[in-house]
């Protein structure tokens, strides 16, 4: 009975510290400012998969217009029967404390009849450390 409760024993524990382990794998990269937002950035955009970017963003997070930007590339590739890949170039961070500031510029890019079109927005996002670094606030900059 003994060997049994142990067998059991080791293997919940076993099976927890496998979940453990499969959590810290499969967790989003949320390290630093800039690394959260690359993140947020690669999940919202590009794969289009917002549970990965849920994790990404902070408790109360105002991102309306990054879901309005998404909504409106959505609709113009079903108008004109084609893609729009978002790319970003560098990331100005200015941190104080657990908040940051990251500046960055995203370019949208398509080719629509045949002619290769791109147009690049400012925008500034707002992160915080909230046990690791999440996306709270994103606003365009004109």
């Amino acid at each position: 009975m003994i060997i049994l409760g142990g067998a059991l024993a080791a293997l919940l524990l076993g099976t927890g510290g496998l979940f453990v382990l499969y959590d810290r794998a499969t967790a989003p990269d949320r390290s630093t400012p800039d690394v959260a937002v690359y993140g947020f950035l690669q999940a919202h955009f590009v794969d289009r998969n917002d549970t990965l970017a849920q994790q990404l963003v902070c408790r109360s997070p105002s991102l309306a217009q990054f879901h309005d930007l998404r909504a409106d590339l959505v609709e113009r590739e079903s108008r004109f029967g084609t893609s729009i890949d978002v790319s970003w170039g560098s990331m100005a961070i200015e941190m104080q404390g657990s908040e940051a500031r990251v500046r960055l510029e995203l370019i949208l890019s398509a080719v629509v009849n045949g002619s290769s079109q791109s147009e690049r927005q400012s925008w500034m996002i707002q992160a915080r450390n909230e046990g690791g670094w999440r996306i709270c606030q994103a606003e365009r900059l004109i």
